[in-house]
């Protein structure tokens, strides 16, 4: 989509749809563990973490969505469906949206200054010179990487199933970036962890992320 009233640099807009056919549920009997009414509440969470941290600037190069300087640049959408939930919501949706941005690729595009219009694909000529954009696939400068946990029966659970998820007295979210770094912690609710505790699970996540990447490399390599 153009974004002709757009920075110079875009936008990029991400959403998490969760139907009902999903079968994502309340708490259950945990309570306050981060899912709560039908669904929507928890849904809701993960979509703005997923906002919050999957940022046009933190993924992007910059320019990358640009077409015209102070003219035209692509806003790019994204919406992420859960059809069929079994836990780690929020594991899935970050994996997904990376996925579907590295497989995303633009059109050529230029701005005709004349008419004040985007001119997209054959329209849009060679696409040469400050007033255009050659296309091509997206580059991410980063690829942040969840793992969600549980907290129950004094035992605290990597990628927790939905069943355990709806048993849990808490839940936490941990994204880190493939250099080992931690970018975000997200506890909605619950019980208290202790500092040790989260420690433990910010270095699960680092263990584990060469692992989740790779699988991700493989799905790409395979769609292309």
């Amino acid at each position: 989509m153009l974004a002709d009233d757009a920075d110079d640099e875009g936008e990029l807009l991400i959403r998490l749809e969760v139907p009902a056919i999903s079968g994502l549920r309340g708490g259950g009997g945990g309570g306050g563990n981060g899912y709560t009414g039908s669904g929507g509440a928890g849904a809701e969470i993960v979509e703005a973490f997923l906002q919050r941290q999957l940022e046009r600037k933190v993924l992007l190069p910059p320019g990358a969505l640009t077409i015209a300087p102070g003219k035209a640049a692509w806003r790019l959408s994204l919406a992420v469906y859960c059809l069929n939930y079994d836990g780690g919501l929020a594991d899935a949706a970050v994996l997904a949206a990376l996925g579907a941005l590295a497989h995303t690729q633009l059109p050529p595009a230029s701005y005709d200054a004349k008419s004040g219009r985007v001119l997209v694909g054959t329209e849009a000529g060679a696409a040469d010179g400050p007033q255009a954009s050659p296309g091509g696939r997206l580059t991410l400068i980063a690829r942040p990487v969840p793992l969600s946990f549980a907290r129950m029966h004094e035992r605290t659970l990597a990628d927790p199933s939905a069943e355990e998820e709806a048993l849990s007295e808490a839940r936490l979210f941990v994204l880190v970036d493939e250099s080992g770094a931690l970018r975000a912690v997200l506890k909605p609710g619950g019980m208290p962890l202790a500092d040790g505790e989260l420690r433990a699970c910010v270095d699960l996540a680092v263990a584990r992320a060469p692992a989740l990447l790779a699988m991700l490399d493989d799905a790409l390599d395979a769609a292309l």
